[in-house]
């Protein structure tokens, strides 16, 4: 089993803009009431910056979870994005949280984007929870049935993650946001097929071990198969997609 590779943050200032769309939206008061939920906002990113290059990814995926919710709930609230500083005649200075959200490619690291929608940013934690899932999926004992059962259930957690960046964050379809290719529709779509075939081999490796009819093994092999070889595909199938791919971390994809 493989696990997928973790994006790098690089650290951004998030508590300055917001309190500056606060303070000219709503007062200096409310600024001031806000500041504590603030500082832990730009707390939590900080520990996925601090952490990300560590291997306790338990935590690390906790960590990733709360920034998240936090994230999604702000995103809620207040307008992010690029584009809205005030004009001659506009009522406020600020009218959107312009924050410069940074990431480094998984697979090429010294590849990086940087963009203010809070879009791009949410695809890359929901990117990096989609492989927390699946690194502690390659951790799980699978000698034991229980052990397969959480590395099974963990890589589809994953698959399910690489889904939601597809399908909801879906960057293909935003046009003010400029992302590295890992975060493309054809690479979280690859991932995303690798990790449900990983998730049906546990299931297989839990059939053979126990008193399960060999028709409906094989139905189970056969869903495997076809499994590796979509993945396999749809790095045929895109030219970009199979550049960025080293070979050594993916190609053994070709063998099965």
């Amino acid at each position: 089993m493989i696990g997928a590779f973790l994006k790098k943050p690089i650290a951004a200032d998030l508590k300055t803009p917001l309190k500056n769309y606060i303070k000219d939206t709503y007062g200096k008061a409310e600024t001031t009431a806000k500041e504590g939920a603030i500082n832990e906002f730009q707390g939590l990113r900080e520990k996925i910056v601090q952490t990300v290059n560590g291997s306790d990814y338990d935590a690390m995926l906790q960590h990733h979870l709360r920034y998240y919710s936090r994230l999604a709930d702000l995103a809620e609230r207040f307008p992010f994005g690029q584009h809205g500083s005030s004009g001659m005649f506009s009522r406020h200075k600020h009218t959107t949280v312009m924050i410069p959200f940074t990431w480094f490619d998984s697979f090429r690291p010294k590849q990086s984007a940087t963009c203010y929608p809070v879009v791009f940013e949410k695809a890359a934690i929901v990117f990096n929870i989609g492989v927390l899932f699946s690194l502690i999926g390659v951790k799980c004992p699978r000698g034991t049935p229980e052990g397969l059962k959480q590395s099974k259930n963990l890589f589809a957690q994953a698959a399910g993650a690489f889904a939601f960046v597809e399908n909801r964050c879906n960057l293909a379809a935003q046009p003010d946001v400029v992302h590295t290719v890992d975060l493309s529709n054809e690479c979280v779509r690859f991932l995303k097929l690798l990790m449900l075939a990983q998730s049906q081999a546990c299931f297989f490796e839990a059939a053979t071990n126990e008193s399960v009819s060999q028709t409906l093994v094989a139905k189970i092999a056969a869903g495997v198969s076809s499994l590796w070889g979509q993945a396999a595909s749809e790095i045929a199938k895109f030219s970009t997609l199979a550049h960025h791919l080293k070979k050594a971390q993916y190609g053994w994809l070709e063998l099965r």
